[in-house]
């Protein structure tokens, strides 16, 4: 008879993911069937719950599932000196960017480019120019109509590619918050009209946002008034956990 204990099926510290991902599958399939509505219904995700309950290895494994689901994805952790409208705008653009960069990588190796879906393809038609008019008439450029066309670029050069579109996703993003009504530091309305207004073209953009519970008041106390399309959501928590421990502990590997 084997006395030898098992391995520990827990991995304390932040991020590390466990040998099981138990107790997740709910969260999951509601974020593939977000990802498999789009562009019709926005996939816009706000994942919210306190510190160590699994948010950020919940949010890897999203990751992982977009791009199964042929999204081109961007995963960071916002930091406080993203908290306000240019070092935000900067931090999506770089994202952005660094994904449209990957992308033509991976392009330029394939043999051929996949059959692209007829929904993605006529809301790129249009082009940037007919978004910009929508998101800031004839004006010159705003931080934010600059975040809305790197996402508009990324998503285009994503369908392009044969895939479904393009999601952003940020993680502690309980940091970044509209300041005082008056003032002018608004980066989380700047982030949600952005993606707003290319959702309302029919733009495959999606918005998955990870962080402390507070991040859902930061949504809803937006100074400019508007309503943050967050439709869908998942909210781990200790009970799942403790209703998973059988699983965890039993799970051959």
């Amino acid at each position: 008879m084997n006395d030898r204990p098992g391995d520990n099926p827990y991995r304390p510290g932040a991020a590390l993911a466990p040998p099981v991902l138990a107790g997740r599958a709910r969260e999951l399939n509601h974020y593939r069937a977000a990802l498999r509505s789009a562009p019709g219904i926005p996939a816009n995700v706000r994942l919210t719950g306190l510190r160590g309950v699994g948010k950020t290895v919940l949010l890897q494994q999203m990751e992982s599932l977009a791009v199964q689901e042929g999204w081109l994805a961007s995963r960071c952790q916002v930091e406080p000196r993203h908290n306000d409208d240019r070092h935000l705008a900067a931090l999506v653009q770089d994202l952005a960017r660094e994904a449209r960069s990957k992308l033509s990588r991976l392009t330029r190796l394939q043999s051929a480019v996949q059959s692209v879906g007829t929904t993605a393809v006529g809301a790129m038609r249009g082009g940037w120019h007919d978004v910009a008019l929508s998101l800031a008439g004839p004006q010159a450029p705003t931080r934010g109509s600059e975040v809305a066309q790197a996402l508009f670029e990324a998503a285009a050069q994503a369908v392009r590619s044969g895939r479904r579109g393009y999601m952003l996703m940020l993680d502690e993003a309980q940091v970044v918050r509209d300041g005082p009504e008056g003032g002018d530091r608004h980066p989380l309305s700047m982030l949600v009209a952005a993606v707003n207004v290319l959702q309302e073209q029919g733009v495959p953009v999606g918005l998955t946002l990870s962080g402390l519970p507070n991040l859902r008041s930061n949504l809803f106390r937006k100074t400019d008034g508007e309503t943050a399309r967050t439709p869908r959501r998942s909210m781990p928590g200790p009970s799942g956990r403790v209703r998973n421990l059988r699983e965890t502990v039993t799970r051959p590997r």
